[in-house]
């Protein structure tokens, strides 16, 4: 009997997607002569199931970042107050991986010195924080860029499957992130490389059929008592866009006050369990602009219309662009760091932008 030799793709960095590696092993197995029908049966199994018994996480992919400091007034480099905020730092952010861009959903990570975020095309990105001696944010480094993976641990390889708009950090460790255009959650394992591994749905909030495609749930915080508030960015031509929340096992409805052309991109929770959320406006005329509006803990019950503080608004000459993330950590020293990112929807002519802010002590 022969012994057949067959070179099987390995798992590298480079690869965009699992289709890749299972063409080049379907290619590998029929370039094979001489052997019999079983033997390429079984090698053609071998082909479709070795990435799913492969439990371990997806394979990270260095990411070379280029920061270059933005200051918060374009106009007047000295302003360093927004309204109630403190400006701590603003990057334009570039790389020359073609993968990099669209960020959407951000988190920190606990010990909050690394971020993470969730692009529109099925890919999340973690860096660590670099901040100088005076607590400005100043760059980003050891990056990587990795693929989200589905229940069978296959690469979201669409844009229809990955386009991740939102992040949430349960008690327990595990990631939630939201998608629209195909509208669901879906729960990633804790610990490190979680968005690496396969995931699992999470119960998804009644009517999302009814949303747009580009008109999901953006913004997506867990509150300090376990409950999960999510957001939708459109809801149809009424005063208010719908919004859900998750207690004792199941979904109940409350909904958010719209302001103007304002629209929810993304949520963080304040140490006092207030939500601060993060809005975008867009105009052909007024162009984009971005505030950050507080809803107070107390007013979100199921049935509620959520009306909050607006904190601030990002628009020119100040630092801005596309903004749709959002994360927040309370500062050892006092007050709360906040973090603002924006979604360049890989188009040239807009940019990625890491904004820092501090809330001064509640």
């Amino acid at each position: 009997m022969s012994v057949v030799s067959v070179s099987m793709p390995q798992s590298t960095p480079r690869r965009e997607t699992l289709h890749e590696d299972l063409k080049l092993c379907y290619q590998a197995v029929t370039d094979i002569h001489g052997s019999g029908t079983m033997i390429r049966r079984i090698l053609l199994l071998f082909c479709l199931l070795a990435p799913v018994l492969s439990a371990g996480p997806a394979a990270a992919e260095p990411l070379a970042l280029t920061v270059k400091p933005l200051p918060l007034n374009s106009e007047n480099p000295a302003q360093a107050t927004l309204d109630g905020l403190t400006w701590r730092g603003s990057l334009e952010i570039t790389a020359d991986n073609p993968r990099f861009g669209s960020l959407s959903g951000l988190l920190l990570e606990p010990e909050g010195d690394r971020l993470l975020a969730v692009t529109d095309a099925g890919h999340w990105v973690s860096a660590r924080i670099r901040l100088d001696d005076e607590g400005f944010l100043v760059g980003l480094e050891d990056a990587e860029i990795h693929r989200l993976r589905d229940g069978d641990n296959r690469a979201l390889a669409s844009k229809r499957a990955g386009d991740a708009e939102s992040l949430a950090r349960l008690h327990d460790g595990t990631t939630l992130v939201a998608f629209e255009q195909a509208h669901r959650i879906w729960r990633y394992p804790a610990g490190a490389g979680g968005l690496g591994r396969p995931a699992q749905p999470f119960p998804a909030p009644p009517g999302l059929d009814r949303l747009r495609d580009n008109g999901g749930l953006e913004a997506l915080t867990e509150l300090p008592d376990g409950r999960l508030l999510v957001v939708a960015e459109h809801g149809g031509d009424t005063p208010t866009l719908p919004g859900y929340l998750w207690q004792q096992g199941r979904w109940s409805e409350l909904a958010l006050r719209r302001r103007a052309r304002y629209r929810p991109t993304g949520a963080a929770i304040l140490p006092s369990g207030d939500v601060l959320l993060l809005e975008r406006r867009f105009s052909v005329l007024g162009g984009l602009a971005a505030s950050l509006r507080r809803l107070p803990l107390a007013e979100i019950e199921t049935g509620a219309t959520l009306e909050g503080e607006v904190l601030a608004e990002l628009h020119p000459p100040l630092v801005y662009d596309n903004m749709e993330g959002i994360a927040a950590r309370a500062e050892p020293g006092g007050g709360v760091r906040i973090y603002l990112v924006s979604d360049d929807n890989f188009n040239p002519f807009q940019r990625t932008v890491l904004i820092s802010l501090l809330l001064e002590a509640e």
